[in-house]
């Protein structure tokens, strides 16, 4: 068998490299192996892939123990699922390493029998998947997945959304292993001030159990009742500041006014306004709004000036006299 011809079973061209002499070897070796074809021509094609490869490399019976990787090979993963009984058998394999736990990365061995006896080959599946999670394919499973979250809901007035609390939640989970259980616990959760309304707080790790190492994790959405405030000056929440909304007559727009605001904090502040007012007037106090880590909002009072439905005669004079 002279050298074209070797190239020719290989499916090569004259100027092939040694690296790509060796690739299409492994790869057609693979393909054609008797254990995944049936009959005669498979023999002895496979017998003259040995033969040919043996000749354009000129290796011996000391070669034959030569271990080659699935990167020196460039196998594609079809092939080896195929070889696990994942679209097709292939006999003579098998699984080394000692399982698919911890310890030495798992290996898989092949046999290829040619003119000179058996061939081994050895590919390291870490190797060729990447990850040793996605070894649970072999077995007819699907890489384990964090379960999904635990979605509770809890509602909060606006005084603790300004002072911060903590409360408990009851947490009703399953437990996977060693069998489908299901457990229940109180757990307190700190809700930080100045929380936002429908904001989400996640706990890791306290959610669904599929064993220790993968549990899932509890979100908790914050609702804020802004409606539970009869206590306190109703307003308007916008970010951290408190808006108010004051509604004052047109003698108290001209002529000055006071007015109490009971604040969220338990605070009673006697405001003041001793300046002329003019519609849409408004007034900030800073630091007085809600807190969230090192920012504190402001309080934004917006003057409502009621003007008169009516005046009488004599009032109309007057301030013909006084404006």
């Amino acid at each position: 068998m002279n050298r074209t011809t070797s190239l020719k079973i290989l499916e090569l061209t004259g100027n092939a490299t040694p690296d790509e002499i060796k690739k299409a070897y492994r790869r057609l070796s693979i393909k054609y192996h008797p254990d995944k074809n049936n009959g005669v021509d498979i023999d002895d094609r496979f017998r003259n892939l040995n033969n040919a490869y043996e000749k354009l490399t000129g290796k011996n019976d000391d070669d034959e123990g030569e271990l080659f990787t699935a990167a020196d090979a460039g196998i594609p993963i079809d092939i080896i699922k195929m070889m696990f009984g994942m679209g097709g058998g292939m006999g003579g394999g098998g699984m080394g390493g000692g399982g698919m736990g911890g310890g030495a990365r798992p290996r898989m061995h092949t046999f290829e029998c040619g003119s000179r006896g058996p061939r081994q080959a050895s590919f390291d599946i870490q190797e060729l998947f990447g990850n040793i999670d996605d070894l649970n394919m072999f077995h007819g499973h699907s890489p384990l997945e964090k379960p999904p979250p635990i979605v509770q809901k809890v509602t909060i007035g606006m005084d603790s959304c300004y002072n911060g609390c903590n409360i408990p939640i009851n947490i009703k989970r399953w437990h996977k292993m060693p069998g489908m259980n299901e457990e229940e616990e109180t757990i307190y959760i700190d809700i930080k001030s100045g929380i936002d309304n429908n904001e989400m707080l996640i706990i890791r790790d306290k959610g669904h159990v599929i064993n220790d190492n993968l549990r899932g994790d509890v979100k908790i959405f914050v609702n804020i009742d802004d409606t539970t405030l009869p206590k306190y000056t109703p307003f308007k929440r916008n970010g951290l500041d408190m808006e108010f909304k004051i509604d004052i007559s047109l003698k108290d727009a001209l002529c000055g006014c006071s007015f109490e605001l009971k604040h969220l904090s338990g605070q009673k502040f006697t405001l003041r306004n001793n300046k002329l007012l003019s519609p849409g007037s408004k007034v900030s106090l800073n630091d007085l709004g809600f807190k969230r880590d090192d920012s504190i909002g402001k309080i934004i009072i917006f003057y409502n000036i009621i003007f008169p439905t009516k005046l009488e005669s004599s009032q109309i004079e007057s301030l013909k006299t006084i404006l």
